[in-house]
């Protein structure tokens, strides 16, 4: 408790009203700072939509994640950052000899 109360955000990185807010509450923090990021000109669409998809319930379950990822996310990913799914792909066969299961 002293560490919440005397530092200015905890070891993950959020502040101390997000924190006792509750993970309900505490993506209003994530908002407003996207939402301050996009006024000045320093926001990115991949911030806003990885807070979007961390607010989605049941999205750290092992097989909803993975699901998640191949029907949305994966697509995603690609819109945001052409080349994405080819770059992983070759660095799992490079690194763990593994191919893509589904193409």
């Amino acid at each position: 408790m002293g560490d919440l109360l005397l530092a200015d955000s905890s070891g993950f990185g959020r502040s101390a009203s997000s924190i006792m807010a509750g993970p309900t509450l505490g993506k209003i923090d994530d908002i407003f700072k996207i939402y301050s990021a996009g006024i000045r000109g320093g926001g990115s669409k991949r911030q806003a939509a990885m807070t979007v998809v961390n607010s989605i319930p049941f999205n750290k379950l092992f097989y909803t994640r993975a699901a998640l990822d191949q029907l949305i996310l994966l697509q995603m990913q690609e819109e945001l950052n052409p080349g994405y799914l080819r770059r992983v792909e070759r660095n799992a066969e490079k690194t763990y000899g593994q191919k893509p299961l589904f193409k």
